[in-house]
C-alpha cells in the first residue's frame, strides 16, 4: 500500500501449498504457481496481522 501498488502481491507458490494459500490468505491462481493477492485481500490480512495500525482507518471490510 504505501508504495502504491494497491496492495496488489504476486509471488510463486510450492504447488503443495496453492490451496492452503487460497485458503488462508485469500491468495487466487494465475497459473499452477503463480498467485496474486488483490487489494481486498491486502486490507484484511493487514487488518488481521497489524490491527493496530488500522483502528483508525476508515475504510474497514
Amino acid at each position: 500500500m504505501e508504495n502504491g501498488n494497491e496492495g496488489f502481491v504476486r509471488f510463486t507458490a510450492k504447488t503443495n501449498l496453492v490451496d492452503h494459500y487460497a485458503k488462508t490468505l485469500g491468495a487466487v491462481a494465475i497459473d499452477s504457481q503463480n498467485m496474486y493477492i488483490d487489494t481486498k485481500g491486502a486490507l484484511r490480512l493487514i487488518q488481521k496481522y497489524f490491527p493496530e495500525e488500522t483502528q483508525n482507518d476508515s475504510e474497514k471490510i
